[in-house]
């Protein structure tokens, strides 16, 4: 199967990585296409990936098509591809703010459109990717896209109009972790700890307790009390971190991130 990505960013770049084990496996091809020839060679050759001159070249050849360019810039590429796509082909849209009828706008008739949103861990496997079928999307094209995006990692079905807020969970909060695994290595850096020993071991932490969420299915709140003795020194830390209001900065980050999005 030749897959193709319309830009070859860094999402581009994550996903490539993602997908070079169903590559090594045999049966997928990889071609991107993008503004700056000698940065898509420098990026690509490394990946495995074809570069192609032209988007319409990569247009016509990809069975999957990833769109992968800035939201102000989806447009000016489907109105320069439309026409020059295969029949069969499955277009993906990751870009981030542009809906389904955006991309149903400037595809063809009877295009094949899913829109995905997936986030910086698809890098290692390990991302979380939403998804939301475009209209008319057929059932082996849904199933053929999602199948494709669960080699990223875990994959979920949304409806579109909940993409904003958990896109927003989703793709932002690698961010967010990182600026909390940073401060937790300077806390520890402080108490005499190197700092990558303590990046390592503040990342493995955290790493363990989102798995130890999502099988257990047990709330958080659960969780937290069960290393939460009486007068214990992780009481004494969570107090700390309600005083300094931790758990109300991070509500209002991810709601002026969803706000942010949906401007």
């Amino acid at each position: 199967m030749n897959i193709g990505f319309l830009g070859f960013g860094a999402m581009a770049q994550a996903m490539s990585c993602g997908l070079q084990r169903k590559r090594e496996e045999g049966g997928l091809i990889l071609g991107a296409s993008a503004r700056d020839a000698a940065k898509l060679q420098k990026y690509a050759q490394p990946l495995g990936v074809r570069p192609f001159e032209t988007n319409r070249e990569l247009a016509k050849w990809a069975q999957v098509l990833f769109l992968c360019v800035k939201p102000h810039q989806v447009a000016a590429i489907l109105q320069e591809i439309r026409g020059h796509q295969r029949r069969d082909q499955l277009l993906i849209s990751v870009a981030a703010g542009i809906s389904l009828d955006d991309l149903m706008a400037h595809c063809e008739e009877g295009a094949q459109v899913l829109r995905a949103l997936p986030n910086t861990p698809v890098r290692v496997g390990a991302g979380m990717t939403l998804y939301s079928p475009g209209p008319g999307l057929k059932a082996q094209m849904a199933e053929m896209g999602r199948e494709l995006l669960a080699s990223f990692g875990l994959v979920e079905r949304i409806e579109e109009e909940k993409m904003a807020a958990a896109g927003s969970l989703t793709g932002c909060t690698p961010a967010f972790f990182c600026m909390v695994l940073d401060a937790l290595a300077d806390g520890a850096v402080h108490q005499g700890v190197s700092r990558e020993a303590a990046l390592r071991l503040a990342a493995a932490s955290m790493k363990g307790t989102a798995e130890l969420c999502l099988i257990t299915k047990d709330h958080p709140a659960v969780l937290k009390d069960q290393v939460t003795s009486p007068k214990g020194t992780t009481i004494e830390g969570l107090r700390t971190l309600e005083r300094q209001g931790l758990r109300s900065a991070l509500m209002e980050a991810l709601i002026a991130s969803c706000v942010k999005t949906r401007s």
